[in-house]
Parts: structure tokens; C-alpha cells; sequence
């Protein structure tokens, strides 16, 4: 297929070429032939009007002359005049007569001999009928090729009084001529001939310039068919074929990045049905040997047995808890699920949640400060319950992981356009190797403040941020302070328009 592109483009340059170059070329040598014929027309024209000014003077005298021996007497009575003729004689112009009009004689190159006027051609005639009445006239026939013209020219000699006393007739000899136009048709053929391997090569680069850089982008979707997403055209060009091989490569890349959200994908729904698996099995097996103990009367002892209970009853809310999050974290990952947003005050959003969880600070021994540096609202647009959901697990992460006694702060800043929420307590912090991970699923420190934790608690609070256009980030010195902050836009919805769309993703 290749060659035969290869071969098609060569043949259309090759064939433009060479036709482009016939045209022109008979063309430009029909053109010279015309203007060749054109030019020795004139030439013999002019020629035979000269020789019959000079014969004039000769005519002047001829009444004194005997009409039986005329080219003798013409030359005794002229001798210079005599001379021009015998030069005549021997100039290339074929045949010249003179044709007396009185007596219809036709003396043939200035009377070697006569003929009768009656045995020349009627053509010939009809020019030299045309003379006597005083015009030059021109007889033209084509010889035996198309460039080969023979002209018989008539010009009348004229006395001073302007009477036509006889005719001069030329006939005109095209050897010359036919030779000329013969031997431009000769240097067009040999022109076209030397083209012949020029052409083929401009022909064959060109060919190739146009299919070398197909042939690049043919191998390279051939291995992105085979699932091969790095390999590039490499092909630098400013016109349709380099747009074309750079949109390969933008779907090279596209498809390239495509595999390899869709390999991470893969692995994080491996992943996620992985730690689904273990965190739904513990607590199940939990539930499931305490029964089987009670059951099989194992324990008998009240002590023991109310125990047990107590033990189910924490897995099964545990259980609850993580089957919950998890239809929390699904919703909020689907893009038809819709937040009610409206318009709010973030302000009351983070005292509301800081009121809530004060009571659980308190009965673990910490307390929460609120600071901010301005009074009044801080407008926004968003969902109050998810927005405060957001908020209080951040606050329940600061209340679990805190040293005992260590205050929690709460901190507000806002400037014109932005505001800043900024959780920070003391405790054992995050290393520096989890910080990326801490909004992940599943992702949680081994510690013993964290034995109920479901590990989707940041995530979902990183899910709600996003559907908020808020950035939530994280920031922890190990055995100090660790601080979890949010960067919102301040305002309200403008128009109702935009609240609809804005409260879909």
C-alpha cells in the first residue's frame, strides 16, 4: 500500500510536470514559427517593394528600347542599373519576374527567357492582377509540411507620375525558414528529453517528502492499536501533514494518560474492595465468635457474658459506622449526586460545629479556641450540613490524636476576597511519608486513639471540599503541631442560574 502511494503521488508530479512543459513548449514554438513566417513575409515584402523602386527609373525610358532584346538593352542604357540586375541574378530570392503590363510579357529572371502570361498559376494571376492596380499583393500556399510556406509576392513599378508600368513578381524561397522552425521543434524535443530525469527526481522527493512523514504516523498508531500509548511521530512541520501528526501525538498522549488513570483506577477498586473486605471481616468475626461462644455455652459467667455483649454491641457500631461512610463516600464520588446549596454564613458553619464537638473535647480532657480577626459573616455558597460535617471531622481527627490537656485552636481569617479556617493541635503529628496520603481512603495511623477509625472519615471531608471549591490541605510537624486548613472564595450566588448549576457536578 505504501509503494502504491508512493508511486501514485510520483506519477501526478512526473505527469504535471512533463504536461506542464509540453504545453508550454509548443506553445512557445508555435509561437515562434508564426512570428518566423510573419517576419520573412515582411522581409520579402519589403525586399521586392525596393527592387521594384529601383526598376522605376529603367521604366521611364523603355519606349526607346527594342521589346525583343530588353535585358540587353536595359543594361546599354543603364549600365549601373544593368549591374544591380545580374546581382539580382544571384541573390537567394528563387524566381523574379517583371510582368510589362502593355504587352503581358513575363520576363523570367530579367529575360534569360519568357513565358506566356496565360501558363502561370491562376493565384499567381490574381496577385499580380492586384499589382497593376497599384497595391502589393501577397500569394501564400503551404509546401509540403506544416511549416513550409511558400509566398509569391506581386509590387508594382511606378512611373513618377504614378501610372504602374509593370510588376515585379518574387517568389519566395522558405528553406531558410522551414529549417528554423524545423530545428525549434528539435530543441523542444531535446529539452523534453533532458527534463525527463530531472522531473523524475524533483517527482520522487516530493513523493517521498509526502508519504515519508504518512508512513511515521502509520507505524505509530499501528503500535498505540497494540496498546502502545508512548511511542511519538517526532514530526515538526507547519502545515496540514505536521497538525496532523501532532494531533497523533496529543491522542498518543491523552490515550497514554487515559491508561494510566484507568491502571490506577483499576488498582484503587482493587484496593478499595481489598480493605472492604478486612474492615467489614474484622468486626463480623467479632460479632461472629462472641455469638458462637454465648451459643455453645462457652461463657456462663454474667461478668463474662455481659462483656461479650458489650463487645458485639461496639463491632456492630463500628459495623454501622463504616457502612455508613462508605454509602457517604459513594454518593459523594458520583457525579449525579446533588449538594443542597444556598446561601450561607461559613462563619456559623464552623461555630456550629465547634459547639458540637466541645462536649467531646471536654470529656477527653481538651478544650477548643476560637479566634478570628473580624467580626460579622463570611458569605458563601454551599450545603450547611455537609459543610459542617467537613468541619466537625476535622475537629474529632485535632480531638483523638492531642496530647492529654492540650488545647485545640480554631482559627478565622479573612481577607477581602478569601477566607482561611485553620484547625491546629498538639500530638503525635503525621510523618512526613503520610502527609500525601492522609485524604486517602483507608488511610489510617496505627495508634491506639485509633482503633475505631474507618480510615474514610478525611476522605469524605476532602470529597465535600472539592464539591465546594474549597482546598483543603494539611501540615504537621511530628510531636507537635499538626494543622488542617481551608481556603474558600467568600460570596454568595449571584443569580439563580448559577445556584442550579453550581449545585450539581
Amino acid at each position: 500500500m505504501r509503494n502504491k502511494l508512493v508511486f501514485r503521488i510520483f506519477l501526478s508530479f512526473f505527469l504535471t510536470i512533463m504536461l506542464f512543459g509540453t504545453i508550454v513548449g509548443s506553445l512557445f514554438v508555435l509561437i515562434y514559427a508564426k512570428n518566423t513566417i510573419d517576419n520573412y513575409r515582411s522581409d520579402f515584402i519589403r525586399k521586392t517593394e525596393a527592387i521594384a523602386s529601383k526598376l522605376s527609373v529603367f521604366f521611364e525610358k523603355k519606349q526607346d528600347l527594342n521589346k525583343e532584346n530588353f535585358h540587353l538593352q536595359m543594361k546599354e542604357a543603364d549600365l549601373g542599373l544593368g549591374l544591380y540586375l545580374d546581382f539580382l541574378d544571384d541573390i537567394a530570392l528563387s524566381n523574379l519576374w517583371i510582368v510589362d503590363s502593355e504587352t503581358q510579357t513575363i520576363h523570367v529572371e530579367f529575360g534569360k527567357y519568357n513565358i506566356s502570361y496565360s501558363s502561370i498559376p491562376t493565384e499567381v494571376r490574381g496577385a499580380i492582377n492586384v499589382a497593376m492596380s497599384g497595391e502589393t499583393a501577397v500569394s501564400e500556399r503551404w509546401g509540403n509540411s506544416r511549416f513550409n510556406k511558400n509566398f509569391v509576392i506581386a509590387s508594382p513599378i511606378r512611373v513618377p507620375d504614378g501610372t504602374t508600368v509593370a510588376v515585379v513578381v518574387v517568389h519566395a524561397r522558405s528553406k531558410a525558414m522551414h529549417e528554423n522552425i524545423i530545428d525549434a521543434w528539435y530543441v523542444l524535443l531535446g529539452s523534453l528529453l533532458l527534463a525527463l530525469p530531472v522531473s523524475s527526481l524533483l517527482a520522487l522527493f516530493f513523493s517521498q517528502a509526502i508519504v515519508d512523514p504518512l508512513k511515521k504516523m502509520a507505524v505509530v498508531t499501528s503500535q498505540m492499536t497494540e496498546g502502545n500509548y508512548t511511542v511519538r511521530t517526532g514530526i515538526q512541520k507547519r502545515d496540514e501533514v505536521g497538525m496532523l501528526a501532532n494531533n497523533v501525538d496529543v491522542l498518543a498522549y491523552r490515550l497514554e494518560q487515559a491508561s494510566k488513570a484507568r491502571a490506577e483506577l483499576e488498582q484503587l477498586r482493587k484496593n478499595y474492595i481489598s480493605n472492604i473486605s478486612h474492615e467489614l471481616r474484622t468486626p463480623v468475626a467479632v460479632i461472629r465468635s462472641s455469638l458462637e461462644a454465648l451459643c455453645d455455652g462457652i461463657i456462663t459467667q454474667e461478668e463474662q457474658v455481659n462483656s461479650y455483649y458489650r463487645e458485639m454491641l461496639a463491632e456492630s457500631i463500628h459495623l454501622e459506622r463504616l457502612v455508613n461512610d462508605l454509602l457517604e463516600l459513594s454518593r459523594l464520588q458520583s457525579p449525579d449526586y446533588s449538594i443542597a446549596k444556598r446561601n450561607i454564613d461559613f462563619a456559623a458553619v464552623v461555630e456550629d460545629a465547634v459547639r458540637s464537638c466541645r462536649h467531646i473535647a471536654e470529656h477527653a480532657g481538651h478544650s477548643i479556641r476560637l479566634h478570628k480577626n473580624f467580626t460579622g459573616p463570611i458569605p458563601f455558597y454551599g450545603d450547611f450540613g455537609r459543610l459542617r460535617q467537613m468541619v466537625v471531622t476535622v475537629l474529632d481527627n485535632a480531638i483523638k490524636f492531642s496530647y492529654p490537656g492540650e488545647d485545640i485552636h480554631v482559627t478565622m481569617l479573612r481577607e477581602r476576597n478569601d477566607c482561611r479556617i485553620a484547625v491546629t493541635n498538639v500530638g503525635q503529628g503525621i510523618s512526613e511519608q503520610e502527609l500525601p496520603h492522609v485524604f486517602e481512603e483507608y488511610y489510617k495511623q496505627d495508634s491506639e486513639n485509633n482503633r475505631t477509625g474507618t480510615g474514610l472519615g478525611l476522605a469524605i471531608a476532602k470529597r465535600i471540599a472539592d464539591r465546594h471549591n474549597i482546598a483543603i490541605s494539611a501540615t504537621s510537624v511530628p510531636g507537635a503541631e499538626t494543622t488542617f486548613s481551608f481556603e474558600l472564595p467568600v460570596g454568595f450566588a449571584e443569580h439563580p442560574v448559577q445556584k442550579a448549576c453550581e449545585s450539581r457536578l
